[in-house]
């Protein structure tokens, strides 16, 4: 575990006024050196980044008597020995290791404004979470669901038969749905249970088709949906979609990885969505439009269908 230290990292250590979500992250460490700390001592590896110190690494992580690495900038050469330790335990190329340094330097920017970052897995997944003053997504959440619906789409519906349900016609359209829906509920099992109702058939015309994004609220903050490029293991995040707001999705598409952490009504197994998508920084918000031309991928566990059965077709 690389565990990426800065003052709100330390106070979540130390106090009870942190982040909830850290301070839950700090607790598993605990405990996992408490139970095995032969085992643990050297896997827990905190990061000093600039302009950070060791002064900011939490006393139970062992400061000064831990392994631990502090760098002058963030760049191959200054995390050379991290990469070497993570790609040594992992029994990987250092080749590959270095092709995942841009993402540690793009999250760079979120320690810089009062974030911590654990990254877990050999640097191939980041878990991010902000103080509440800080410039994060899950403050601006319901601001990025507003802006959903600039642009208005026609044509999304064909003729309607009997059996299916007109797909609702423009994303103005789609978030006035979503807004009287989130107004009727009071939690995301609520918010499944009344799409579910509504999903009334196959959707028709030629797509794209809106999708809810749901469950992606964790210790009270809004973590949001990653859009990738790719469904497999291996991809750039390109931004965020947050909580209950509404993505259009052209197809569906199986691959061999899932997102870690998935449980409950979110497991539906490796299956994903191409979506339209506007590319945005890897941790910033940004909205789905059915007019826009760029792509993205997202897990379809937390994406469910508005005003249609979710049968899209195959990718």
């Amino acid at each position: 575990m690389v565990a990426v230290v800065s003052p709100a990292f330390n106070e979540a250590a130390s106090t009870d006024n942190g982040s909830p979500g850290v301070s839950h992250e700090l607790s598993i460490t605990r405990d996992l050196l408490h139970g095995d700390r032969a085992k643990w001592r050297p896997r827990i590896i905190p990061l000093v980044l600039p302009p950070w110190t060791v002064a900011d690494i939490p006393l139970f992580m062992q400061p000064k008597s831990a392994t631990r690495i502090a760098v002058g900038e963030v760049s191959e050469a200054g995390l050379a020995k991290l990469l070497a330790i993570v790609t040594n335990r992992r029994r990987t190329s250092p080749r590959m290791a270095v092709s995942r340094l841009p993402a540690i330097a793009r999250t760079h920017r979120l320690i810089t404004s009062g974030c911590s970052i654990a990254l877990v897995g050999g640097i191939a997944f980041a878990a991010v979470a902000c103080q509440n003053d800080g410039d994060n997504h899950a403050q601006n959440g319901a601001a990025a669901g507003e802006g959903n619906s600039v642009v208005q789409a026609s044509g999304v519906c064909a003729n309607v038969g009997p059996n299916s349900s007109c797909v609702v016609e423009s994303p103005e359209e789609a978030k006035t749905q979503v807004r009287q829906l989130d107004q009727q509920t009071s939690s995301d099992t609520e918010m499944r249970h009344l799409l579910a109702k509504r999903a009334r058939g196959a959707p028709t015309g030629d797509g794209p088709w809106p999708f809810v994004v749901v469950d992606t609220v964790v210790d009270g903050n809004d973590i949001g949906l990653f859009a990738r490029t790719t469904s497999e293991v291996r991809a750039e995040h390109l931004g965020v979609a947050s909580n209950h707001s509404v993505v259009w999705a052209d197809c569906e598409a199986t691959s061999d990885f899932m997102p870690p952490d998935v449980n409950g009504d979110t497991d539906v197994g490796p299956r994903w969505l191409s979506v339209r998508w506007k590319p945005v920084a890897p941790t910033a918000l940004s909205v789905s439009e059915p007019n826009q031309d760029d792509h993205a991928w997202m897990y379809r566990g937390t994406l469910l269908p508005l005003d249609h059965d979710g049968h899209v077709p195959s990718c």
